[in-house]
């Protein structure tokens, strides 16, 4: 005799739906599209990062994705951000055609898509400051804003150096 167990979606808690309330209202309340398409960029960092050492990603972004694919969704669905999608805004509550939905579903991962070339590229023009700044981790495991700054900076000075004695 075997039993079968109903499988149950989870639901969201109260501070899960309190925070992505936050969150889209913060991306309605005056964030422009390349404000939240730059924190989509960011949120791709880590993925972009682990690829470029490691040749592969790992479960470690996990949250950023979701937060990524939130905030591209919002500005697909509710925004009307979508280069494919147009001005198209859909409720919520609304019922679209699968037609839409797929049109939908394809635009985020456009954006998605467009967010993590953009980050990979970005480590990549900037792989010198990027080892930089893992080798100071390695040696002190923590650093302060100002820290990075002045390794950012001291990068960019020996960008400009090699740059500068190529023919």
């Amino acid at each position: 005799l075997t039993m079968s167990v109903p499988q149950v979606e989870a639901e969201e808690t109260a501070e899960e739906t309190k925070a992505r309330f936050e969150q889209e209202e913060d991306m309605q309340m005056g964030s422009s599209q390349t404000e939240l398409l730059n924190r989509l960029v960011m949120l791709f960092g880590g993925v972009a990062a682990e690829e470029m050492i490691f040749g592969e990603g790992s479960t470690g972004p996990s949250n950023d994705l979701e937060q990524a694919t939130r905030i591209a969704r919002v500005m697909v669905e509710r925004l009307g951000m979508g280069k494919d999608t147009g001005w198209q805004v859909v409720d919520k509550s609304a019922v679209v055609s699968d037609i839409t939905a797929r049109e939908i579903d394809l635009e985020v991962r456009r954006v998605l898509q467009e967010a993590h070339d953009k980050a990979s590229k970005l480590l990549s023009d900037n792989r010198s400051t990027f080892d930089a700044l893992v080798a100071a981790l390695l040696e002190k495991e923590t650093l302060t804003g100002d820290q990075i700054k002045e390794i950012v900076a001291e990068s960019a000075k020996e960008s400009v150096k090699v740059t500068e004695r190529k023919p």
